[in-house]
């Protein structure tokens, strides 16, 4: 196998760089579905999105004895990990890649790598001082580039409908979208293999289609940040390329049935969206430091709870008015002589609860004592009935009369997820939940899906603990899939 000195890693003795390079092996399980999956005939599209890990969340101090203290320091080093995620990707001979959590000088080497395979591509970093971004990769014998932009979510947002209604109800709002630092990628490419296709407007021109590789807010409170930058992206490109095929994937931070993505699917996404609510949970809740934050960010709600607080306001609130204002007095007498810390009990030191101050009530007690949630939350499912397996159940929850910045957005492309939740593309820590929160949306009027890789099983990702590990280098696994024409 190549190795290519990257600038700058660990110094290393000859003999652990020949050790390092002869042990970066794929899995068996994944080199199995790389047999498998091979393209089919009729020259399809192969697309991959990747979150490779960053270097400095996987080598950190703070990584390696919280996140991963399973993993030998060997397999953490990104001279590692990028031979072996270079290796993967080759493997499954894409034609088009986008590479999300990507530093300066991992571009560079799958600059060479990649370019050895008849590829190019570009970097975008972040709006921020650390080196860190986004790539994007395609077959420069299959397409032709026309233009790459890069997008700054970070103030291009202004330009959406209702962008100074969402300030006024929060005049904080624009300074929380600023500290976001993410942009997004965007490539013109044109099909080489489409010259002979006649096309007449307001058809685009015959090969033409857009290319996204998104990469989100990661906050778990900030769920409205991330449905605002998709719809920051769909409109930018709206407004130049209506009538072109969009191809939009990477990291959504977010699972298939978050706002962001229901948003892609639905066309359009509503004020009473319960994320608008939970998003003003956002810049109230803080840390004192950088370790605390580390922390909180595993003790947030996660989709189960967050369905069941939404399950409990919505019975509890029909139990009363139904305007989507519940009275203090009704929920103390519940959790009354329940042996709660002050703090939380401060949690609930309000005359009335619209469903954002009851969601800021629980996200707030569960970050300090996840022992009180699970009591004050299982005390209030016994009264009303309701139960954890209710957690598939969406209510219609009232917004009631709380100020919070929300709005009603809608977008024109006709694009069909790849994949519906079923694949497992993070599995990161000591205690690993299964997670889809990498997503892949194609132009179901110009293209046809022809085939995507096959998951891989979660027995094989907890062979090891979790990921990373020493088959696979990054805490998400990729996804894989094939298009052709239809028109």
């Amino acid at each position: 196998m190549e190795y290519l000195q990257l600038d700058p890693i660990p110094t290393l003795v000859v003999n652990d760089i020949a050790t390092v390079v002869s042990e970066a092996q794929m899995h068996p399980a994944l080199s199995k579905n790389q047999l498998i999956f091979k393209k089919s005939e009729g020259a399809p599209i192969r697309l991959l999105s990747y979150n490779i890990l960053l270097d400095a969340f996987c080598d950190s101090h703070w990584a390696l004895n919280h996140l991963y203290p399973y993993l030998n320091t060997r397999y953490s080093r990104i001279d590692y990990r990028s031979q072996l995620a270079a290796t993967e990707i080759i493997g499954w001979n894409p034609d088009m890649i986008c590479l999300q959590e990507v530093s300066e000088h991992v571009h560079q080497y799958l600059m060479h790598r990649l370019g050895m395979e008849g590829m190019d591509g570009f970097y975008a970093n972040k709006i921020s001082e650390q080196p860190f971004g986004s790539s994007i990769f395609w077959n420069t014998n299959r397409f032709e580039l026309k233009r790459k932009w890069i997008l700054d979510l970070t103030k291009e947002w202004y330009d959406l409908p209702n962008a100074d209604a969402l300030c006024k109800a929060d005049p904080t709002f624009a300074k929380k979208m600023e500290q976001t630092t993410t942009t997004s990628q965007v490539v013109l490419l044109c099909d080489r293999t489409r010259n002979q296709v006649q096309s007449k407007p307001p058809n685009p021109p015959a090969g033409e289609f857009i290319l996204v590789n998104i990469h989100l807010f990661s906050n778990p409170h900030a769920p409205h940040i991330r449905i605002l930058q998709v719809a920051t992206i769909l409109q930018k490109i709206e407004q130049q390329y209506p009538k072109h095929p969009v191809f939009i994937t990477g990291d959504f931070n977010a699972d298939d049935h978050s706002g962001c993505t229901e948003y892609i699917r639905s066309f359009v996404v509503r004020e009473d969206n319960y994320e608008w609510a939970e998003g003003s949970v956002f810049g109230d809740i803080r840390s004192e430091s950088q370790e605390e934050r580390e922390g909180n960010w595993h003790k947030v709600m996660l989709r189960e709870h967050e369905i069941r607080v939404r399950n409990m306001f919505s019975l509890m609130d029909s139990k009363e008015t139904g305007t989507g204002l519940l009275e203090l007095s009704n929920i103390q007498s519940l959790i009354s002589g329940l042996n709660l810390s002050p703090f939380s009990q401060k949690c609930w030191d309000r005359n009335h609860f619209c469903y954002a101050q009851f969601y800021q009530a629980f996200a707030s007690m569960r970050l300090h004592s996840t022992e009180d949630f699970d009591l004050v939350i299982k005390t209030l499912e016994t009264k009303f009935g309701s139960t954890p397996e209710d957690v598939e159940r969406t209510p219609k929850v009232h917004i009631g009369c709380c100020d919070y910045p929300r709005t009603t957005l809608k977008h024109s492309f006709n694009v069909s997820p790849v994949y519906k939740g079923e694949q497992i593309t993070y599995f990161a820590g000591l205690n690993p939940k299964p997670e889809s929160l990498d997503h892949m949306f194609y132009p179901v009027d110009y293209f046809q899906l022809s085939g995507k890789s096959p998951a891989i099983p979660e027995e094989v990702l907890k062979e090891n603990t979790a990921l990373p590990s020493i088959y696979f280098p990054s805490d998400h696994t990729a996804l894989i899939a094939d298009f052709t024409w239809k028109i």
